[in-house]
């Protein structure tokens, strides 16, 4: 195949890969109803068009909630024109999540790029392709989370790090380093704790120096690099600057903030707090979470790509798995709080490894008989058909997710429902709430702020909205509680034990087949 024709299947390849993952993501995008950490977001943003910013959701930096805001004033424009020319109307929800969902699928294409400087195009479009499948990634990429920018720009600064210290000339590796250098100032602008990635390339291209793996000095340029990345951060996150910011931040860190505690997983509350290091959940949680929430073919190639890193100690894919994948699983796993959103910033190694597994399996039957190339052939469709149809299959539910190995579509919400579950039906037991509440009624949620949200949207301002998890909160008769089957807390366990023994739910919100929220009326 000439240079040409495969740079043209190249591109087709990408740009059918972006149109799949935008797809995938922007599709009803704005199902789920809008979730705490989302709320927080929101009521964030519109304090920022006030010409608010110091101490105001302070523990987050700036970028996430700014491209948020550009989005939410966009689609104010777009409801204008559509309500002008007849054409549908798009949530709100959506608006707040979009910009996260498109470089949620633009990550696929910079995974890609990262792969094709390690192993071949195989390998590295498999990874990408599995990236813009899985069930993990898609559900992650469609929630207003800082984790989602974090994996997007430590990607595309580890890609500029490398064609740096790869560059045929000093002029193009200082070109490269520089850009590096902004990418990670704008990936700590959006999630703190960038910095520590920065640290593990260096580590990474150390290593394969001492092994053999000549590259460009990067020596002359590190201050520079230093500089722009630390220019950067300040220009897309001044806030840090704020005494009320290092404060809140401070807080947050010793867990100051924390109204409330406990993860359920299969029916059990476990202690999922910093402070509980090592304890609280245990610490094969994420690699459960893998195994029932990832298609059995991709969890069969990263099998495959790890049990690899045993034999090829020295190439550069090699060093830059066992540096990630060492550098995330050992303080990720003995650190006492856990959520799925942390195994999404490991995703796109543990797809390497896969895709590097099948690219080397392609390149030993290449050299075989003309038998095994059928098989080969048939495997890597095998890769490419069961994940594309199980994505397509549970989307937009792709959150409740489960392979064979997790039971199905039978368990669907049994094991991990605070990030399964999430907030699914908080908007439709809102709605029924807001009908059917007097005047000045007393709401509990275990989601206060969604409920706030959604009642100021649904007219009902008067209504009056108390944390479930408040310790001096005692219901009163004719209060309404809300109880999610997402969000049970120690502080929370009690009281609804309670409730289901004594009354009868005014409602049940089912979604996907699943009882998702319970209204009572105390």
């Amino acid at each position: 195949m000439n240079s040409g024709r495969g740079r043209r299947i190249e591109l087709l390849f990408l740009a059918a890969l972006l149109l799949l993952s935008l797809g995938l993501r922007f599709y009803r995008l704005g199902q789920a109803s809008l979730s705490e950490d989302e709320a927080a977001k929101w009521t964030a943003i519109q304090k920022y068009r006030h010409g608010h910013f110091a101490g105001v959701n302070s523990e987050h930096p700036m970028v996430m909630k700014m491209l948020a805001w550009g989005s939410l004033d966009a689609g104010e424009h777009y409801d204008r024109w559509a309500l002008a020319h007849g054409w549908p109307h798009i949530r709100d929800v959506a608006w707040l999540r979009l910009p996260i969902a498109l470089l949620g699928s633009l990550t696929a294409l910079v995974l890609y790029w990262l792969g094709r400087q390690m192993i071949g195009p195989l390998g590295a479009g498999l990874a990408a392709f599995f990236w813009a499948v899985s069930p993990l990634s898609i559900s992650m990429n469609r929630v207003l989370k800082e984790e989602n920018l974090f994996v997007f720009f430590t990607l595309a600064a580890f890609a500029c790090y490398n064609r740096g210290k790869l560059a045929l000339s000093d002029r193009e590796s200082k070109k490269w380093f520089l850009l590096s250098g902004a990418v990670f100032g704008m990936g700590q602008a959006a999630y703190y704790l960038t910095i520590a990635q920065f640290g593990l390339i260096v580590l990474i291209w150390h290593i394969a120096n001492q092994g053999g793996i000549r590259s460009r000095d990067m020596g002359p340029y590190f201050r520079r690099m230093v500089v722009v990345m630390g220019l950067v951060f300040l220009l897309c996150n001044p806030v840090v600057l704020s005494p009320k910011d290092l404060g809140a931040m401070l807080r947050y860190s010793e867990e100051k903030t924390i109204q409330h505690r406990g993860y359920l997983v299969d029916g059990q509350v476990y202690l999922n707090n910093a402070l509980t290091t090592p304890f609280g959940l245990p610490w094969y949680f994420y690699i459960w979470v893998f195994l029932v929430k990832t298609p059995i073919p991709i969890i069969a190639a990263a099998a495959a790509g790890i049990a690899l890193l045993f034999f090829d100690r020295t190439s550069l894919i090699s060093i830059f798995l066992r540096v990630t994948l060492t550098f995330w699983f050992v303080p990720y796993a003995l650190f006492g709080s856990k959520w799925i959103r942390y195994l999404v910033i490991i995703l796109p190694s543990v797809y390497l490894a896969a895709g590097w597994a099948v690219d080397r399996v392609y390149a030993w039957a290449k050299g075989r008989r003309w038998a095994w190339r059928p098989a080969v052939a048939a495997a890597v469709l095998t890769l490419v058909a069961w994940p594309a149809a199980n994505a397509l299959a549970w989307t937009p539910y792709n959150r409740l997710y489960l392979n064979a190995f997790g039971g199905g579509r039978k368990n669907v919400g049994r094991f991990f429902p605070p990030d399964e579950v999430y907030d699914l039906g908080v908007r439709e037991a809102d709605q029924y709430v807001a009908r059917v509440a007097p005047h000045g009624a007393v709401v509990s949620a275990s989601d206060p702020m969604g409920t706030r949200y959604y009642m100021h949207r649904f007219g009902r301002p008067d209504i009056r909205i108390v944390p479930l998890f408040d310790p001096d909160y005692e219901p009163r008769s004719g209060d309404y509680i809300l109880v999610q089957a997402s969000r049970r807390y120690f502080e929370t366990s009690p009281l609804i034990n309670l409730i289901r023994r004594t009354h009868h739910p005014l409602l049940r919100v089912r979604d996907d087949g699943l009882d998702v929220v319970e209204v009572y009326r105390f």
